[in-house]
């Protein structure tokens, strides 16, 4: 009989973590077939408007990389930026492949949500979430590195 139930409370034990996985699989999916829609969305504009995907120098321009659970932003400088990512320079000891994180251009309230989609020594590729809020903020970081959106007296650079 004791051993009935060691099976039972086994057989809840895996019952919950198979429900657990399937909740994170379908919070992905669903974040997965966003990012798809918005990309399908940004690929239908006008050509002008495509080529803000192509990547541009960052210039070095100052950025605080924020990651859920870290104690605080981690200081880093933009080596590129389109309006669907951007690659980081600098120490990112807290980032692991696939995390969520958000990209915050040093004073100048921008905040550019994203995935770390790829690590290397000292560098880090982000892949913003395609939203219209974040393609417009984007637009905004892409004016202000190209000198078109340097009338709010930014030049801070990363230390």
């Amino acid at each position: 009989m004791r051993d009935v139930a060691g099976v039972a409370r086994d057989s809840g034990e895996i019952g919950q973590s198979v429900k657990s996985a399937a909740t994170d699989v379908s919070r992905v999916a669903r974040m997965l077939r966003e990012e798809v829609d918005y990309f399908l969305a940004a690929m239908r504009v006008e050509e002008a408007d495509r080529r803000r995907f192509e990547r541009v120098p960052g210039n070095g321009l100052g950025i605080a990389l924020r990651v859920p659970g870290a104690p605080a932003a981690v200081p880093m400088s933009l080596t590129d930026v389109s309006r669907g990512g951007c690659a980081l320079a600098g120490r990112h000891a807290s980032a692991s492949l696939g995390a969520e994180v958000a990209v915050e251009a040093v004073g100048l309230g921008i905040s550019l949500p994203g995935r770390v989609a790829r690590l290397g020594e000292g560098e880090l590729g982000i892949a913003f979430r395609l939203s219209p809020k974040v393609i417009a903020d984007a637009d905004r970081l892409l004016d202000i590195v190209q000198g078109d959106g340097a009338g709010e007296g930014f030049s801070q650079r990363a230390a």
